[in-house]
C-alpha cells in the first residue's frame, strides 16, 4: 500500500495525529502494550526438533505437533530444550544437538557455506540471522587482531536459553573448523 505524504499524516479521528491516546484501546485486564513474538523459521528449527525426537523418544517425551511449514515462536523452542535438558538431567543437551547437526541444515548455513571464505561465511551468515530467526541478532566485531562473532536472543526467551546458545555455539564451532582445521578452538567464548 502506497500513502500521499498528506494523506499519511491526516487526521483520522478528529484529533491530532500524534494523540494516539483517544483511538487506541486498552489490552484486556487493564492495559499494557502487545509484544511481538520472535517467530523461527521451520527449517532452522529442523535439526532441533529431529534431534529433540530422537533423544525424547527414548525419555518418553510426548512429540511435538506442529505444522510443517509453520515457524514456531522462539520462546517455545527454549522451552522444548529446557524441557529436554530437564529430562536428560543433562546440561548439554545444546551442544549435543548442535554436534548432531551440521550449519548447512538451518537455511543461514545454506547460504552462507558457498561463500569463498570463512569471514564472508560468518559476515553472511550475521546478515542473515534475523531473516530467519525473529528477534535474535549476530554481528561480527573487528578489535585489533580479533574477529568476535557476536550474538543476542531477544528477552522474550527466558527457558533454554543456555541451550540454544550452545547449539548455535556449537554448529558455529562445526562450521570453522573447516575452514580452519578439525582441532581449531576458539581463542576465547563468552557466553
Amino acid at each position: 500500500v502506497i500513502f500521499r505524504q498528506r494523506d499519511y499524516e491526516g487526521v483520522v479521528t478528529g484529533r491530532h495525529p500524534r494523540d494516539t491516546r483517544s483511538w487506541i484501546p486498552a489490552l484486556p485486564g487493564g492495559g499494557g502494550t502487545l509484544q511481538p513474538i520472535p517467530l523461527v523459521d521451520p527449517q532452522t528449527i529442523h535439526p532441533i526438533l529431529a534431534f529433540r525426537e530422537r533423544v525424547g523418544e527414548h525419555l518418553h517425551l510426548p512429540p511435538v505437533s506442529r505444522a510443517a511449514d509453520a515457524p514456531l515462536p522462539l520462546a517455545y523452542i527454549g522451552h522444548l530444550f529446557e524441557e529436554l535438558a530437564v529430562a536428560a538431567s543433562a546440561e548439554n543437551v545444546g551442544l549435543s544437538a548442535g554436534a548432531a547437526s551440521r550449519f548447512e541444515d538451518v537455511p543461514v548455513g545454506q547460504c552462507a557455506a558457498a561463500s569463498p571464505t570463512l569471514g564472508a561465511a560468518l559476515a553472511l551468515a550475521a546478515r542473515l540471522t534475523s531473516r530467519y530467526c525473529g528477534g535474535e541478532s549476530a554481528w561480527i566485531a573487528h578489535r585489533g587482531g580479533d574477529v568476535r562473532v557476536q550474538r543476542r536472543f531477544p528477552d522474550a526467551v527466558r527457558r533454554g536459553r543456555r541451550q540454544l546458545n550452545d547449539f548455535a555455539l556449537q554448529i558455529l564451532i562445526d562450521f570453522a573448523r573447516r575452514a580452519a582445521g578439525p582441532h581449531w578452538r576458539p581463542a576465547e567464548l563468552h557466553l
